[in-house]
């Protein structure tokens, strides 16, 4: 019999009134017994706070607090923080307030932290819904001539031991507006401490939302290559003096910033 863990979701909202009733129940209906829900809202502006209300169920707990940055993946870090602070369980789910758990998600995760004592952060495969439809989320990428940005799946796929994450918050107190807490924990966990795992098991849906977290990082635009140059220079420092698979994207980056401000001066 696989002892249970208490695990703790940690859903972060903003504005989801469309999605966030969904969410919350992929949640209450797991086949898993032992867990709790901390959802955040970072001052919605639409019904979202009312439709979280209405949830009446011991293992939820509702946390509004104000948007405390312009940024949004820095209230999202901010919401996260303030969740785990009551956050009981010796596991830690993530999930943004639009996306989907799978009913057997949490029993999944629970089985292989109990039999993989030695990783810390796990991620599952995630499936995109889009519209109606259901499509792979692709993070294979082939270059014969140099390595580019890995690709990796979002936010909602990360399971962490609760003591890794609070280490994590402690070791990486550098403010980036632009970077999410998926990136930073995908390059944390891989590139830095290298306890980094996937669960060959589709455990999560991730809803595509226009009005999302990532929706104004559009390709090739000058906030997308802000963004790539700060993730850049998070992984650079996370590694220090160690080589930098990364550098001729790091050289691209640069030099199209570099054009992008010439161009905005004239």
């Amino acid at each position: 019999m696989i002892k249970q863990n208490k695990i703790s979701i940690i859903v972060t909202t903003f504005n989801k009134v469309k999605f966030i009733k969904k969410t919350l129940s992929s949640c209450l209906t797991q086949n898993y017994k032992n867990f709790e829900i901390i959802v955040v809202d970072t001052g919605s502006t639409d019904k979202t706070r009312d439709v979280i209300q209405k949830f009446k169920n011991k293992r939820l707990k509702k946390i509004f607090i104000k948007r405390k940055f312009n940024s949004s993946p820095l209230n999202q870090i901010y919401a996260i923080k303030k969740a785990l602070k009551f956050a009981k369980g010796k596991i830690v789910c993530l999930l943004d307030g639009d996306d989907i758990f799978m009913r057997n998600k949490l029993k999944e995760v629970n089985n292989f932290f109990q039999k993989n004592d030695n990783i810390f952060f796990l991620q599952d495969i995630v499936k995109i819904k889009k519209k109606n439809k259901f499509l792979n989320f692709e993070i294979e990428r082939n270059f014969v001539f140099f390595k580019i940005w890995p690709k990796f799946y979002p936010t909602s796929s990360f399971s962490i031991k609760k003591k890794s994450l609070s280490k994590f918050f402690k070791e990486n107190r550098a403010r980036y507006d632009f970077l999410e807490i998926d990136l930073k924990l995908f390059f944390y966990s891989k590139f830095k401490e290298n306890n980094h795992f996937i669960l060959n098991k589709i455990l999560t849906i991730y809803v595509q939302d226009k009005h999302g977290i990532s929706s104004k990082f559009k390709k090739f635009n000058f906030i997308w290559f802000s963004k790539r140059l700060q993730a850049h220079e998070y992984l650079m420092n996370l590694r220090k003096k160690e080589y930098y698979p990364f550098y001729f994207d790091y050289f691209l980056t640069s030099l199209f910033m570099k054009i992008f401000k010439l161009l905005r001066i004239n």
